[in-house]
């Protein structure tokens, strides 16, 4: 008797900065748990990291969105002028993903917000936390396009809780998508490692995004971390060359492993970051005190960043405007990001025996 193959099936993170990635590492690890056969497919740094992370898997690379944002001028002009290149990556990935299934035929797809990563004749997942999009104009319209895609799938899971919403409004669902599933909050941290008692650190920045703003972020802090007497970190998420030096008070990371960067932020007093949700959801963990600095135009980033300063988990500053002396100066009158308890523990087994055909 030939012995059954296990179900194959291949995760489809997003290239925008690592935090798709990451999230999706607990995913692929209960994956792994569960007895199928995982493939990976992205594109640059998301790529890179999972090939470091899951070095025995297989991998494959997907064309990639290549968004920029503006140095000068206006977002919406410059996102606007990408739009027809991002549709077209949208199916030249979904064409690549045909191609990829030709030769190893998929039991499942599972995509973290890539939009072509999708096979009619096998169950898809689409996992995102934004359902209810955010722009600056057409927010409607741009909303009615993000649900079309989303229908292509047979089944949304949202990384968020269903009563107590990180994402707040963002991950609110939408009648007439597909079926739903809240999966909790998903990060690469490992939940036992706690937080140390006396940190080292009195800042760590989290430096990432698109360029040319991550430079300029990093650019910002390292000036503000080289007027203190304190120990700080900058972790850049990138291993591209920089001009910041560490020096005997600031250390300088390039891009490492979760495992390392969660030892940083654990022996760190506050954590500076771009207020991106996968991040939130890592310093959710164990909760944190938290200054944040959304990348100029980025909606979502923005309006996480509200979010959290109206609920008295830390103040949030505009990139070009941040002082660290004031920031100390308004962290006494924020709580930090409190320590999420899960409503109740993910039933993994149940959500992946929809590959299962079960």
């Amino acid at each position: 008797m030939v012995p059954q193959r296990m179900k194959r099936i291949i995760v489809c993170p997003l290239n925008w900065g690592l935090g798709h990635a990451t999230r999706s590492s607990q995913i692929i690890d209960q994956l792994i748990a569960h007895n199928f056969e995982v493939h990976l497919a992205s594109s640059g740094i998301s790529l890179e990291w999972l090939r470091e992370r899951y070095p025995n898997l297989h991998h494959h690379e997907l064309p990639d969105y290549k968004v920029t944002y503006q140095q000068n001028g206006s977002f919406i002009t410059k996102i606007a002028l990408q739009i027809p290149r991002v549709l077209k990556t949208i199916r030249k990935e979904q064409a690549e993903l045909r191609k990829l299934h030709l030769q190893y035929h998929f039991d499942g797809v599972i995509s973290d917000n890539r939009f072509g990563c999708y096979l009619k004749s096998v169950p898809s997942v689409f996992v995102t936390h934004q359902i209810r999009v955010r722009t600056p104009i057409a927010q409607n319209l741009v909303r009615k396009v993000n649900y079309q895609y989303i229908r292509r799938f047979d089944r949304l899971w949202i990384p968020d809780m269903e009563n107590v919403k990180l994402a707040g409004k963002l991950s609110k669902y939408k009648k007439g998508l597909p079926p739903v599933d809240y999966i909790g909050v998903l990060s690469a941290f490992d939940p036992d490692d706690k937080p140390m008692k006396n940190p080292e650190f009195a800042f760590t920045a989290l430096i990432s995004g698109p360029e040319p703003q991550r430079t300029a972020i990093e650019n910002e802090i390292y000036n503000e971390f080289s007027a203190l007497e304190v120990p700080t970190a900058i972790i850049r998420g990138s291993n591209t060359s920089t001009q910041n030096s560490a020096t005997k008070l600031i250390q300088v990371f390039n891009r490492i492993s979760s495992s390392e960067a969660q030892t940083i932020i654990n022996n760190s007093q506050v954590v500076i970051f771009r207020g991106g949700y996968s991040s939130i959801m890592d310093l959710s963990l164990h909760g944190k005190k938290v200054i944040v600095i959304p990348t100029p135009g980025q909606t979502e980033q923005e309006y996480l960043a509200k979010r959290m300063e109206k609920l008295g988990y830390g103040p949030r500053f505009k990139q070009g405007s941040f002082s660290v002396e004031e920031a100390r100066e308004k962290l006494i009158l924020f709580t930090g990001i409190p320590a999420v308890t899960a409503e109740k523990k993910v039933d993994w087994k149940r959500l992946l025996s929809f590959f299962e055909g079960e």
